[in-house]
Parts: C-alpha cells; structure tokens; sequence
C-alpha cells in the first residue's frame, strides 16, 4: 500500500509546480547558446544541402515554430462558393 495519497508527498513544500528541473533549464541554455555562436555555420550548412535535404530540413523546422493545422473537409458547395468568390462566375470575357 502506498504510503501517501495521489496528489501528495513527503515534502509538501518541494518544488512549485510548473518549476523546471534545473538540468533542464541548463541544457536548454547551453543549446542556445551554442545555436546562437553558430548561426552562420548552420546557415552554410543548411544551404549547402541538395534542394530536396533543405526542403525537407525546413519542413522539420517549421513543425517547432508553427503550429500544426487541422485536416477539415470541404463540400463541393463550399468549394464552388470560394471559387466563384477567387475567380468570379466564368462568365467574363
């Protein structure tokens, strides 16, 4: 049996919640740093990637700046309403 309930410990004033372990705050410090000293080297780096590897690096990347969009389904109505709305009824000459 455990000795404390879900939610409690043996030391009620531990750390906050929310508060980062301090091994990760450091890492994290050190990799931006590093990041930062390079930045031309990476960009020499990046650029000199085959099109297709830069693209594809790129596309990664962005997945940790932008977040990730929704799949939503469009109906043939819908779709017609934008196109008429983008390129007008076809009916212009």
């Amino acid at each position: 049996m455990a000795r404390y309930k879900k939610g409690e410990s043996g030391n009620p004033t531990g750390r906050p919640i929310g508060t980062q372990n301090k091994e990760t705050v450091n890492l994290r410090e050190w990799l931006k740093k590093i990041t930062v000293e390079s930045r031309d080297q990476i960009e020499a780096d990046i650029k000199g990637l085959k099109p297709l590897e830069r693209c594809m690096l790129i596309v990664k990347l962005l997945e940790y700046v932008m977040p990730k969009m929704r799949e939503t389904e469009v109906t043939i109505n819908e779709r017609d309403r934008l196109m008429k709305k983008l390129f007008g009824n076809g009916n212009e000459e």
